[in-house]
């Protein structure tokens, strides 16, 4: 039987599209390995939004390279599609395969091909992503991706919906859309709802039988408006939970970023968030250190502009010149060393703003599916995605039964614990109010580190 190694990096649309492809190869009687010392084909899903990532799938590629040199190795994803020439190149050996046709990779000789238009599992986890749109025509100054991805396109609802409820009756009860520009979902291919745009999508998800939650995962600020923010928040299932991406705080970068909006518009959307879901709503950002312009009196202006806003998380990384954008031809109004001690006060913020909010819960009770099983201890996720760590205190009763798996899975390197941790088997954690798998409503005792404790 033929053993495949898969790696994908990156958003979580290219780790649903690695899923995707980890899929299409067991369809066709592969087996998946986590070690790529055992694999007879490599896949490495690439990330290429910031010149790290580009760095760690070649570092990975090479360490492959060097301890199984005999197997077939694929490089695709983003970094293949933005630069194929430099990877044959750098990798003569290697197929490389763009996005467009990462979904019908050759599979080993004489096994033909095979597209998966519908996942069945989401490896190691209990929760799923669920890419509903692709492609982004946004153009912002720094990014790559809409000319890595520049097609928009928008899945079938009810293709959407009989993958998830194929999930949903594999055991998985989370579920996370995600897209490129998510807030842009707009379909008019269904035979049941003619067009529907997402904040129909998430209401007709909703309506499907069954205990789960629903998330979004990245969106824009431009797209969350008062209607879409008020019917998410009537939505059974939906968690008050966003992450808006604020890049920075300060008016004169954001339109040189070309982000089109102002910080006091971003400002609002958070004001209605927190007015219609309440004061306790999770909102996590993105923000950038260092763009060409930003001086430093800019990003201090940046920089209380984040801390106002209290988020209950930021996601905070440098500028990275990518080739083909508008930026990487404007210098640096700042030295090398000040972008390093900008990143560091950043991240000392962000580590400010995850314990204040997750000091807000300790002493309340809490809904939480949990993930993994680590030495002992468990770890989960709360609705507004808070880390909840279960410790040897926590009494949890697991019960393993026959699987309904459609392919054999292999017991994730984190243990995992959700419906595909062993292989043939599902895990179901019977928590204390319910039987649902993977559930249980604790009590918060403690928060150390933006981290919650039971």
């Amino acid at each position: 039987m033929v053993k495949i190694f898969i790696k994908s990096f990156g958003c979580r649309v290219n780790q649903y599209e690695g899923e995707q492809i980890r899929e299409s190869f067991f369809r066709q009687g592969a087996e998946f390995t986590i070690d790529f010392n055992k694999a007879d084909v490599c896949v490495i899903n690439t990330c290429s939004v910031t010149a790290n990532a580009d760095r760690d799938a070649r570092l990975l590629f090479r360490k492959i390279n060097r301890a199984n040199p005999s197997a077939r190795k694929i490089v695709t994803g983003c970094y293949a599609s933005r630069a194929p020439d430099e990877l044959k190149i750098l990798f003569p050996k290697a197929e490389i395969v763009p996005n467009e046709g990462k979904n019908y990779i050759p599979l080993p000789k004489g096994e033909g091909r095979v597209r998966v238009k519908v996942i069945s599992s989401f490896y190691g986890h209990t929760r799923a992503w669920i890419k509903i749109q692709d492609g982004c025509d946004r153009k912002c100054a720094f990014c790559i991706v809409p000319k890595i991805r520049p097609a928009m396109s928008c899945r079938n609802p009810d293709v959407i919906l009989a993958e998830i409820r194929g999930l949903l009756d594999r055991g998985y009860r989370e579920f996370v859309l995600c897209g490129i520009r998510l807030g842009r979902y707009s379909n008019r291919e269904s035979a049941q709802f003619g067009r529907i745009e997402l904040l129909v999508l998430i209401q007709k998800i909703a309506q499907l039988d069954g205990d789960f939650r629903i998330r979004l995962s990245s969106i824009e600020a431009v797209d969350l408006t008062d209607r879409f923010i008020e019917g998410y928040a009537s939505t059974r299932k939906t968690v008050p939970y966003f992450h808006i991406p604020l890049q920075s705080g300060c008016d004169s970068v954001l339109a040189a970023m070309k982000r089109g909006y102002k910080a006091e518009f971003f400002r609002k959307r958070l004001d209605s968030i927190r007015r219609i879901l309440g004061s306790d709503a999770a909102i996590f950002t993105d923000f950038m250190a260092g763009f060409p312009t930003e001086t430093q009196e800019n990003f201090q202006e940046s920089l209380a502009f984040a801390r106002r806003m209290g988020f209950a998380g930021m996601h905070i990384f440098p500028f990275s010149p990518r080739p083909g954008t508008i930026a990487v031809n404007l210098k640096p109004v700042y030295a090398a060393s000040d972008l390093k001690a900008r990143i560091a006060e950043a991240r000392e913020l962000d580590r400010s703003l995850r314990q204040a909010y997750a000091l807000r819960f300790v002493g309340k009770e809490l809904k939480v599916l949990w993930e993994t099983r680590r030495k002992g201890s468990l770890m989960g996720r709360a609705e507004n995605f808070l880390e909840v760590i279960g410790t040897k205190m926590v009494r949890i009763n697991i019960q393993l039964t026959e699987g309904v798996g459609s392919f054999p899975l292999t017991r994730h390197p984190r243990e995992s614990v959700g419906p595909d941790a062993d292989r043939g088997l599902d895990s179901r954690f019977r928590g204390n109010d319910n039987n649902e798998w993977g559930w249980q409503t604790v009590k918060i005792r403690d928060a150390r580190e933006g981290r919650l404790f039971v």
